[in-house]
């Protein structure tokens, strides 16, 4: 590059476009380079009957109102054609097929190594995110090849399969969305769980992320938890499918999937769990209840009318002696499994960061500024607030950043 940059952004999904347009209207130089497309990993890493859990009012990026229906549940192409069509409305200055291959510090600058050549800038903002690189337990590497396994990053849809038994490992959103995918096409489905909040879609006449936004809980900053290990508590389980709706252990189980507790270890076609199975309905219960009585409080704090408390059928307590006698070992094979679905999440790829920015290969910063001046972070989950991991709070994280970087470049 022969002109001079402000900032590279890296990374074209929700929080690099957000990011390229915040800079865009402060008259800061950059470009954005993606590795693949504009919105990839909505592209490669979703299945066919895949919905947001969002609904299409919280899905906006800055400047640009999302189209359709603002209390329905958009697929991931339409919310790829939202973010192409926010490129060109914009005329941000992305380019695709670009892979960063190491940030490197120069003299107070940066230089971006990429495939095909260099760029320099005073800032780099890193918004390739930290959920783009599938996670996968080391028992899978033990498991009998006659059982055909994939990351849910691969799943597309159930008759891409081979006929049989399926086996989903994991819990949360994911998990749950795929077995229900899997059941709805009159497959039979087995669940390892494990430990993940549960919220019902509505909620005293609203959806349940509307009141999230509304009473500050999204806002929550991370310094403001009772406890730190929330932060690693994976999303609550809830659907955006059939237009929304409430998702519980409890609701797949009457509809036949066998549940089991966390999945310890597999050895060929032997599979071992944890007895944890009944703690873990019981802690998406008490989470459920838990987030009903903060709206509950909001609502009466606010005097806001609204209808009286109800409860969703889906999300009604778990019978827990109903799963007393939960085996703990399985043959996969005698059970006729054929598939194993690792829904056990992602990880970000750092490794072409600066070693000093980073700790046990987790970047260090304080709200997206890094410990390494010129470097900052968008769209990680918890990078400051509760929402800065989705859609609806990337326009203030977006903006913060960016405000950071006019300020360095007139340093």
């Amino acid at each position: 590059m022969t002109d001079p940059l402000a900032a590279v952004v890296v990374g074209a999904g929700s929080a690099g476009l957000a990011t390229s347009y915040e800079l865009a209207v402060r008259g800061l130089p950059h470009v954005v380079l993606e590795r693949g497309r504009i919105g990839e990993t909505w592209r490669a890493q979703r299945w066919d009957s895949f919905r947001l859990n969002t609904p299409g009012w919280a899905n906006a990026l800055p400047g640009l109102p999302f189209p359709g229906d603002p209390d329905g549940f958009d697929t991931a192409a339409a919310l790829v054609g939202y973010f192409e069509e926010y490129r060109r409305h914009f005329a941000l200055p992305v380019h695709e097929g670009i892979t960063v291959r190491a940030v490197v510090p120069v003299a107070g600058r940066f230089r971006v190594e990429t495939g095909g050549g260099h760029y320099e800038a005073p800032s780099v903002v890193i918004a390739s995110g930290n959920q783009n690189r599938p996670r996968v337990p080391a028992a899978a590497a033990q498991l009998h090849p006659s059982i055909v396994q994939l990351h849910a990053a691969a799943y597309t849809r159930p008759e891409a399969l081979p006929a049989g038994r399926v086996l989903v490992v994991g819990g949360a959103q994911t998990g749950c969305q795929i077995a229900e995918d899997l059941i709805d096409a009159g497959r039979e489905v087995l669940l390892a769980t494990g430990r993940a909040p549960r919220v019902p879609r509505r909620y005293r006449g609203r959806d349940i992320f509307e009141w999230f936004h509304r009473s500050g809980f999204f806002a929550q900053h991370a310094s403001a938890l009772p406890d730190p290990a929330m932060l690693a508590f994976p999303q609550p389980q809830v659907s955006g499918v059939d237009g929304g709706r409430t998702v519980s252990y409890q609701d797949l189980a009457r509809r036949g999937v066998r549940l089991f507790g966390r999945l310890q270890d597999v050895e060929d076609t032997r599979a071992t769990f944890a007895g944890d199975l009944r703690d873990h309905l019981r802690f998406a219960d008490e989470m459920s209840a838990r987030l009903r009585a903060m709206v509950d409080a909001f609502i009466d704090r606010e005097a806001i009318d609204a209808p009286p408390p109800d409860l969703d059928p889906l999300d009604a307590p778990a019978a827990y002696n109903a799963f007393s006698d939960v085996p703990e070992t399985l043959d996969l094979e005698a059970e006729g499994i054929t598939s194993v679905i690792w829904c056990t999440g992602f990880r970000g790829d750092f490794e072409w960061l600066p070693a000093e920015a980073l700790q046990d290969g987790h970047p260090m910063h304080k709200d997206g500024i890094a410990s390494l001046p010129g470097l900052y972070y968008v769209g990680l989950h918890w990078l400051q607030r509760r929402d800065s991991g989705i859609l609806l709070g990337l326009p203030q994280d977006a903006a913060r950043i960016a405000a950071a970087v006019g300020a360095r470049s007139i340093a």
